[in-house]
């Protein structure tokens, strides 16, 4: 696993344990998931930083995304 250190174009309201999917808006308005259901480890509300673990693989996929367009997240329903 690998910790991935994010900056999300909107206010954050997440939390450390929280689930999320990562999702990428590019400038046609178009938004695709780049990766589901990752678990939050810490939240920076002034900043705008969430920070991830997460797979090589998926700190790839994230890296390649952002210079696409702008990171939005979508809360999972806690149970």
């Amino acid at each position: 696993m690998r910790a991935l250190d994010m900056h999300v174009d909107e206010d954050v309201f997440v939390a450390a344990g929280d689930h999320v999917d990562v999702l990428l808006t590019i400038k046609q308005g178009q938004t695709s998931t780049v990766i589901e259901n990752v678990e939050v480890a810490a939240a920076n509300q002034s900043t705008r930083v969430v920070t991830f673990l997460v797979s090589p693989d998926d700190a790839r996929r994230v890296m390649i995304a952002g210079e696409q367009g702008q990171f939005r997240l979508r809360l999972w329903k806690s149970d």
